[in-house]
């Protein structure tokens, strides 16, 4: 009988501590600490430390680019910015490829071109799976609400590899 009292005062203690420490599961109901930043930093706008020059786009030829070479900011050029603010979150190689062909820049620009404030109100995880992230972003355009969505996509160490706007 004291066996099986033991037993008893056992498996309900293992129960109540997996009840009140949720059973030392992650975190899977909030945007992790990566994509929370990626998203504020390309959705707070304008800022010029970000963000390529406008006047290089559309231009496209080589003698307007040596005509105004010292005023025209590259993608290159701001990388490093972009390297400090949010390098350590991206895979190796992916945080250029963000900038150049993902949703990197797209808000920053936008900005920059109409001369309007961009902030991010509010973030809502939608879906978090291993090697995935949907995130459902409030944000504020010249006063005005409007909600875009990202995917994130992981590498197995967690780093991001890709950004879609949905």
């Amino acid at each position: 009988m004291k066996k099986y009292l033991k037993l008893l005062i056992c498996i309900f203690s293992l129960l109540m501590a997996c009840i009140l420490g949720g059973c030392g599961s992650k975190n899977e109901d909030t945007v992790s600490k990566g994509v929370e930043t990626v998203i504020d930093t390309m959705l707070t706008c304008p800022n010029n430390e970000l963000c390529p020059s406008i006047s290089v786009i559309g231009m496209g030829t080589e003698e307007y680019y040596k005509e105004n070479q010292d005023d025209i900011v590259l993608v290159e050029d701001i990388l490093p910015n972009w390297e400090e603010k949010v390098g350590n979150y991206f895979a190796k190689d992916k945080l250029e490829a963000f900038l150049n062909n993902a949703p990197g820049l797209t808000y920053l620009l936008e900005a920059q071109k109409e001369n309007i404030q961009i902030k991010v109100i509010r973030k809502q995880l939608i879906e978090k799976t291993e090697t995935t992230e949907t995130v459902k972003v409030t944000a504020q355009k010249d006063g005005k609400e409007f909600e875009v969505s990202y995917d994130f996509a992981f590498d197995p160490d967690g780093l991001i590899t890709k950004v879609a706007e949905k």
